[in-house]
């Protein structure tokens, strides 16, 4: 059976159907050697390839898993067939990752086949793809055939540019269970140009379905990858009620037919520039859990670091918790309460921080926690309040007990060591946060708590920031002075002195004069 070359302008749209494959020539192939510090990286680039339909080329990239599963490896001009890839936009430029090892046709040539061009340039007319001249190399008649039957477009006398005349197809998503054995495209290239992708990542967060103010339906989570990239999925309405109920955390997921957008670092903590949106025709089913995953990814910053970074910035923080404070109730006049307890953390910068918890549910699964217990904080907010302190609420933090990475287990040897050899951490540490109501075995306070309600404006902010239901009243008692007032919509205007007067005044000879009593003043 006689096969032809796959044209390279129908990649942003084609399909494969089953057995079929895309036939291409390799006109520039390049490998690498994977040095020993490669090794701790997970995705590992081993070749590269110059694929050409004779008019056009693209790159490709393989891995290095991949390429060892090759029967046999290609070289310059060799003829293949290639039977997947994903499609990574890079810079505005076509970029395939190859899923699957690629089959050689015919490898007996020593030139590259036609004048082919960089596809970006030749898609910006698809007329170019109309291959006129006949290729001048010797070649075994199955590769003419292949150089013959490229398809041409057709072409219709007074159209507008009408390249390719063609029925309508209906385009049909692939099932995800169908390419449950493939590799996944990594999250970290996806954006607002990636179509097709189907990512395997882990539920490492989740939100409860929360109703919003318009009466609909809302649901977000966290995903991270094997590549330890996060990203952030949000659900509305029929899609937060449908996937809400079959969603569990640090469960594996396949997930497709979702929408990558730019992310709204304001209300976001997950540190990635897209996030995803999915609706009810996404395609979500649980997969099988290898370990290649990890639960969490974290990216930890050292407490005496934490002094140069500006608030309202999200953070990963591991610490040795060495003060807890008290659990209060906070009453709001709206008639709702809010929970919050404290504790402090100190790292092997000698360095401490406050971090407050806000509501029932984090609070409730923290009561447990011990001076010495070594925690990881997932995206703690950062604020300025009373020098530096940490918030977290779970509505985007995690807080992590027995954590044996590396970070955790340095600062557990470090702590130890401390504690062995009789120094006085409390002492030695320098606190970044500036007070902490600490607490007895008995659950006492022995700092005062504020005898009024009033709110410094670092509060309010961070409180609103940690409540995240903008569609809800807050009041706040605040004492504090008038900086400016605006007058954007004329709330006040220069009035006439003139007893019972109080028409508007206009400046005039170094006075101000009413037209309305018709004397003119000093001042007004």
């Amino acid at each position: 059976m006689s096969q032809k070359l796959m044209a390279l302008k129908d990649i942003p749209n084609q399909k494969l159907q089953k057995d079929q494959g895309w036939i291409l020539q390799i006109i520039s192939c390049k490998e690498f050697e994977l040095k020993e510090e490669d090794q701790s990286k997970k995705l590992k680039i081993k070749a590269k390839y110059t694929l050409s339909d004779g008019v056009s080329f693209v790159t490709a990239m393989v891995s290095d898993i991949v390429y060892a599963k090759l029967d046999k490896a290609p070289k310059n001009f060799d003829v293949i067939k290639v039977d997947s890839f994903q499609k990574v936009f890079v810079q505005e430029k076509i970029l395939l990752m190859l899923k699957d090892p690629v089959s050689i046709v015919h490898d007996k040539l020593d030139a590259k086949l036609g004048a082919p061009e960089d596809f970006k340039k030749v898609m910006e007319n698809p007329e170019n793809f109309e291959m006129e001249n006949k290729i001048d190399i010797t070649v075994k008649e199955s590769i003419k055939a292949v150089v013959a039957e490229t398809p041409k477009p057709v072409v219709e006398a007074g159209a507008p540019k009408q390249f390719y005349k063609k029925e309508p197809e209906m385009k049909v998503q692939p099932k995800i269970e169908d390419l449950a054995s493939n590799n996944y495209m990594p999250v970290k290239v996806l954006n607002t140009f990636t179509r097709d992708w189907i990512i395997k990542a882990r539920v490492s967060k989740r939100g409860d379905v929360k109703t919003t103010r318009n009466g609909g339906q809302l649901l977000k989570i966290e995903l991270v990858d094997q590549f330890g990239t996060s990203i952030e999925g949000t659900f509305f309405n029929d899609a937060a009620k449908m996937f809400g109920e079959i969603l569990e955390v640090n469960k594996v997921y396949l997930f497709s037919n979702g929408s990558v957008k730019m992310a709204n670092k304001k209300f976001t903590s997950v540190k990635n520039d897209f996030c995803i949106i999915f609706d009810k025709n996404s395609q979500i089913h649980e997969a099988k859990d290898d370990g290649s995953i990890a639960a969490q990814s974290f990216d930890f910053v050292k407490i005496g670091d934490i002094q140069e970074i500006v608030q309202a910035r999200t953070i990963d923080v591991c610490g040795i918790v060495s003060q807890i404070g008290d659990r209060a109730t906070i009453n709001l006049k709206s008639g709702e309460s809010k929970v919050k307890m404290q504790i402090q953390l100190m790292d092997d910068t000698n360095n401490s921080i406050s971090l407050t918890m806000w509501g029932d549910e984090i609070c409730d699964k923290n009561e447990h926690l011990c001076v010495g217990d070594v925690i990881a904080i997932k995206s703690a907010r950062l604020s300025d309040f009373s020098g530096k302190s940490l918030n977290a609420s779970n509505d985007h933090a995690a807080i992590f007990t027995g954590l044996e990475n590396a970070d955790c287990q340095r600062i557990k040897k470090w702590y130890d060591s401390q504690m062995n050899n009789g120094v006085d951490l409390n002492e030695q540490v320098t606190s970044l946060t500036r007070q902490l109501q600490r607490r007895n075995d008995d659950g006492d306070a022995q700092a005062e708590k504020k005898a009024s309600n009033l709110n410094l404006i670092t509060e309010i902010n961070d409180s609103l920031q940690e409540e995240n239901d903008t569609d809800k009243l807050h009041f706040f008692f605040l004492n504090g002075y008038v900086s400016s007032i605006k007058n954007n919509e004329r709330i006040y205007y220069p009035a006439c002195k003139g007893e019972g007067c109080k028409k508007k005044v206009t400046e005039e000879n170094g006075g101000y004069h009413c037209e309305g009593c018709g004397k003119t003043f000093a001042d007004f």
